[in-house]
C-alpha cells in the first residue's frame, strides 16, 4: 500500500512486518524523515485516526442495551456497600 502526502511516498508492505512493533518502528523512521510541515500533517491525521477509534468505542458501547441504567445501579450497590467478591462468582468447572 502506497501513502502520497505533499510530496512524500510511503510505502507499507504489511505481509512482511511481523508484528505491531515491527510497524511502529518503521513510522518512527518515517517521521523522522519528514519536514516540518508534514509533520504537522502527520500528527493532525494520526490525532483523526485516534479519535475516530474513541468515537467507534464509545458508539460501541451506548449500543449495548440498558448499559447506562446498569452503571448507575451498580454505582448505587457500591455506596450501600453491596459488594460481591470476584472469587465467590467465579466457578471452577471440573472435569
Amino acid at each position: 500500500m502506497i501513502y502520497y502526502c505533499d510530496n512524500v511516498n510511503i510505502s507499507v508492505t504489511y505481509s512482511s512486518m511481523s508484528n505491531i512493533e515491527s510497524l511502529k518502528a518503521l513510522l518512527n523512521e518515517s517521521v523522522d524523515k519528514l519536514s516540518e510541515a508534514n509533520l504537522h500533517l502527520a500528527y493532525e491525521l494520526i490525532n483523526n485516526l485516534v479519535e475516530q477509534e474513541r468515537e467507534e468505542a464509545t458508539t460501541e458501547l451506548l449500543e449495548i442495551p440498558d448499559l447506562m441504567e446498569d452503571i448507575e445501579l451498580a454505582k448505587q450497590d457500591i455506596e450501600k456497600g453491596e459488594l460481591t467478591d470476584w472469587r465467590d462468582v467465579i466457578t471452577v468447572k471440573q472435569f
